[in-house]
């Protein structure tokens, strides 16, 4: 392949500021708060995508109280995705304990503390900014597939095979949009936009002149996984 780590691909990123889509979107997910920029904190004991359990081992070392919310990324000018997720509230400061791939120091967060976590995971929620059927589309198939690993996959329980038989043409979907939506990701991106290796630098200055390597390469990878999906 012409691009080395092209299944490492980040498009989704912390957004930039908080715009006009950001706040029609969190507006939608929680009228009575307002995002805002919070700093990460990085302890010894965090985990990535292990947020209750990172905010649980803080309040137990620092104190401080749990904060359910929603972390909010962005696809620039295509897309933004809300993550269920748990921060710590210091007096009047709220913090991220929670390590990102991406080593981001901030992230977007909305406090929604009617919000409950039960243990079952709980989908992203996703917002299009652009009016597109490859968008929409993806984010029906996101949806349903959500629904169908809460049925089926449960931590601990062997998948069954009804849950197979539903599974399997479930990801097939998923590679048949997932490419299409990988490259309305890149035409899309500008040239000061953040990279889409996850750098958080200029496009222009990063992976811009790659551009055709990368394409070819979504391309290439879905030609190799889709004959083991049959």
């Amino acid at each position: 392949m012409g691009y080395q780590g092209v299944e490492k691909l980040s498009f989704t990123n912390k957004p930039k500021c908080i715009s006009n889509d950001v706040l029609e979107f969190c507006k939608q997910i929680n009228s009575d708060s307002n995002p805002r920029f919070i700093d990460v904190r990085n302890e010894e004991f965090g985990k990535e995508g292990e947020c209750f359990e990172n905010v649980k081992n803080f309040i137990k070392k620092y104190g401080g109280k749990e904060l359910i919310g929603w972390a909010i990324w962005e696809i620039p000018q295509v897309m933004l995705e809300a993550e269920f997720h748990c921060a710590v509230k210091m007096k009047d400061k709220i913090i991220d304990v929670t390590p990102r791939i991406n080593n981001e120091k901030q992230i977007v967060f909305i406090p929604d503390p009617q919000k409950k976590y039960t243990g079952q995971s709980i989908d992203n929620l996703r917002y299009p900014i652009i009016n597109s059927k490859v968008v929409k589309d993806f984010i029906k198939i996101s949806e349903e597939n959500a629904l169908l690993q809460n049925k089926y996959c449960k931590p601990g329980d062997p998948l069954n095979n009804i849950g197979k038989n539903e599974l399997i043409p479930m990801q097939e979907k998923i590679l048949e949009i997932y490419t299409p939506f990988q490259l309305l990701c890149i035409k899309k991106r500008k040239n000061n936009d953040y990279c889409i290796c996850g750098s958080y630098e200029k496009y222009r200055k990063c992976c811009m002149d790659k551009k055709i390597c990368i394409i070819n390469d979504i391309l290439e990878m879905k030609r190799q996984i889709q004959p083991r999906m049959k």
